[in-house]
Order: C-alpha cells, then sequence, then structure tokens
C-alpha cells in the first residue's frame, strides 16, 4: 500500500512538473511572438514596404556616388 502511494506522488509530481515546464514555455512564446510583432523593418501593407526600401536604397546609392576623391 505503501508503494502505491508513493508511485502516485511520483505521477503526480511529473505532472506537475510538466505543468510548470508548459505554462513557462507557453509565456516565452507569447512574449517573443510579441517582440517579433513590434520589431522594426515588419511590414503588414507591401507598398509601405516598398517605399520603405526603395527609400533605403537610394539613401545608399547617394552615399555610394558622393566620393570625395583629390587627385
Amino acid at each position: 500500500m505503501k508503494n502505491k502511494k508513493n508511485i502516485t506522488y511520483f505521477i503526480g509530481g511529473i505532472l506537475l512538473v510538466s505543468l510548470v515546464v508548459l505554462v513557462i514555455q507557453s509565456q516565452y512564446l507569447k512574449t517573443t511572438q510579441a517582440a517579433a510583432k513590434t520589431n522594426l523593418g515588419t511590414f503588414s501593407n507591401p507598398e509601405v514596404a516598398y517605399q520603405e526600401c526603395k527609400l533605403i536604397l537610394s539613401e545608399v546609392s547617394k552615399a555610394l556616388n558622393t566620393s570625395d576623391t583629390t587627385n
């Protein structure tokens, strides 16, 4: 009878630890997904993304074309 009680506590402990790990993982996933949604550079509208890329590329092009060379 005592052995059966110990097995019950053992299985209950495993279930409790599994539940705690599951809760921690779900909270971690929620925070990482929330962080991914607020990162700069993620656009839901393709037109906005296109305009931003066009602006960035034109600024890079201007910076590369304005070389200060003295011969």
